[in-house]
């Protein structure tokens, strides 16, 4: 069977060896296959930015943006963070095949609020298993709209904190809404940074956290090299603007922000003396005794004696059980031994908490669990 020869190779060994130095075209001409070779990097390897494409990579760019945008709120307070936990989830969208990439950018979802909805867990099983489900439809629908703009070259500088704020505003009011875990939440904390929700709220601090994180994805999904060139390529205009765009907004926030907290606008007002003790609230009733929480909060107000306070505000229920007009005014016959004996206690602490306010010279406003006859 004869073999078939390459159209390239030339007979003869001094032929081959020619070929193989690039000289087919006379000496000191290199041929273009030896120029691409010699001191260029494969163009397959830059014609491309950063992209996630294989499963695994998709998977765990979802996870970390979960895991970033978790510590970036409190109690973590990594602020800094969220300017980039939008952008594993980002790329891992536009990177991928469609059904996968939205499937696992949906996940992270469900597992971000499954890891900080926690506190439901002891309130309302049920609602929690309700409201995981319900929150991560607005990370499948962010998915869907990302991934289209994303496949069509939008710049995700502006295409991001559209759809980013946009569902938070939907999930702020929808249902009687749920304004938790916004991007702004992140940055509370940033207080010459945040002066702009005065006039567009928080989602213009959402906005802004979010315009970062697309510009950083257009940066690293921007092909690193030109085509056939070992010079870094010019960044085209959305990749540019989008830098010059976050650039501005945050000086402009800056600026607004030091103009704001530098602005003297108090008035003479009343003076409000605020008392916060350590005592969590449970729904199976306090771990310390109420004489003790009632002991302690008393103890702090004394430090407004003579402060000339026109009102004094306890936290929510760190009142005794019992402090309402219906239950101290109650016929002591009414009641069991046990009932009696509780009365008798409870008017005592009553009686504390009056003449509390009467030193005080001013109102106290506190909460605290009624009871009432059936």
């Amino acid at each position: 069977m004869a073999r078939q020869r390459r159209p390239d190779a030339q007979a003869g060994e001094g032929g081959a060896l020619n070929a193989r130095r690039g000289n087919t075209d006379g000496p000191g001409q290199p041929t273009p296959r030896a120029e691409a070779s010699e001191g260029y990097p494969p163009q397959a390897l830059f014609r491309r930015g950063v992209e996630a494409r294989r499963r695994w990579a998709v998977a765990l760019a979802c996870a970390l943006s979960a895991l970033l945008l978790t510590v970036s709120f409190a109690p973590f307070d990594c602020w800094v963070l969220a300017y980039v936990a939008l952008v594993p989830w980002t790329m891992a969208l536009g990177g991928a095949r469609g059904r996968w990439a939205v499937l696992w950018a949906t996940a992270a979802g469900a597992l971000f609020w499954a890891g900080n909805l926690y506190w439901l867990w002891w309130i309302t099983l049920v609602g929690y298993f309700a409201m995981v489900p319900y929150l991560t439809a607005y990370w499948l629908v962010a998915a869907l709209v990302v991934r289209a703009a994303y496949r069509r070259n939008w710049p995700m500088w502006l295409t991001l904190p559209v759809v980013w704020t946009a569902l938070e505003y939907a999930r702020a009011h929808i249902i009687s809404g749920f304004p938790w875990f916004f991007l702004a939440h992140s940055q509370y904390a940033r207080t010459g940074l945040i002066q702009i929700a005065d006039v567009t709220g928080q989602y213009g601090v959402s906005f802004f956290v979010a315009m970062v994180n697309g510009a950083i994805v257009d940066l690293l999904t921007y092909p690193l090299l030109r085509r056939r060139s070992a010079r870094p390529a010019r960044p085209s205009g959305h990749v540019l603007g989008g830098v010059v765009a976050s650039a501005v907004v945050a000086g402009g926030l800056i600026g607004y922000g030091q103009w704001r907290l530098g602005q003297h606008v108090t008035q003479e007002g009343p003076v409000i003396g605020i008392v916060q003790q350590a005592y969590p609230i449970t729904l199976h009733g306090r771990d310390c005794p109420e004489e003790e929480i009632l002991e302690a909060h008393s103890g702090a107000s004394a430090a407004f004696l003579g402060a000339g306070c026109d009102l004094v505000l306890w936290p929510e229920a760190m009142l005794p059980t019992g402090l309402n007009e219906e239950f101290l005014a109650l016929d002591e016959q009414l009641l069991t031994p046990e009932g009696q004996e509780m009365l008798r206690q409870t008017r005592q602490m009553a009686g504390r908490v009056v003449r509390l306010s009467e030193q005080l010279g001013c109102p106290l406003l506190a909460g605290g669990v009624t009871l009432h006859r059936n």
